[in-house]
């Protein structure tokens, strides 16, 4: 059970390990004896008393490594985070920087978090070789609208100088009349070319068949 004597107690084991015998992996084992406490939550209590030596174990640092596969809160992995983010403090301080492991940690998180959430403030970011890149604007193309699929024909509505301009509107209108009518026309007169057929007769005539004797053979 971890009561206020026993925090107190690994937690001043920790920080004498760091700064007496400059111990970073002792300090996170001394931490890791309390209940519930691993090398991800030591290394977050050793980055606020100690950030000149101790990175905290952030996901976002983690994956930044090169060769990375996944996250494993390990001694081993942290350890290994720890020299990686130590070539990177070497690296920036040989240019002038004034840096230290906790911000280094703070900053590829803020990076993650940005590239995620907000990447537009990202696009003038300098690359590796301080080149910058602005975002180029974007082309300008002409808005046309087109009726019927047809540039130029059947009422093309087109915007010039901020007008719209209605071309052959009543052309339109009258071509699609005058097709209807010459359809029509031309449906008739196929018609008038055929004869009309004969009525046929309905009922029986008046008139009595041919050779039809009235009266019947062999009576008197």
């Amino acid at each position: 059970m971890n009561t206020p004597r026993v925090v107190m107690q690994e937690t001043k084991k920790a920080f004498r390990a760091i700064y007496k015998k400059n111990d970073l992996e002792a300090a996170v084992s001394a931490l890791s004896n309390l209940k519930g406490v691993g090398p991800a939550m030591a290394s977050a209590v050793l980055a606020a008393g100690a950030p000149e030596v101790a990175p905290f174990m952030a996901d976002e640092l983690l994956l930044s490594m090169p060769e990375v596969e996944g996250i494993d809160y390990t001694m081993k992995e942290y350890m290994k985070l720890v020299e990686k983010t130590k070539e990177c403090v070497a690296r920036l301080n040989a240019q002038g920087g004034d840096w230290n492991p906790h911000k280094v940690e703070m900053t590829v998180w803020a990076y993650y978090i940005a590239r995620d959430l907000k990447p537009e403030i990202l696009d003038d970011m300098p690359d590796s070789r301080g080149n910058t890149y602005g975002v180029p604007e974007p082309v300008k193309e002409v808005v046309e609208e087109r009726v019927n699929g047809e540039n130029g024909v059947n009422g093309e509505v087109s915007k010039e100088n901020g007008e719209q301009k209605v071309e052959n509107n009543q052309l339109v209108e009258n071509n699609q009349t005058n097709g209807v009518a010459e359809v029509e026309d031309s449906q008739k007169s196929v018609h008038s070319l055929s004869p009309e057929p004969e009525a046929e007769p309905v009922g029986f005539t008046s008139e009595e068949p041919v050779g039809f004797n009235p009266e019947p053979v062999g009576f008197n």
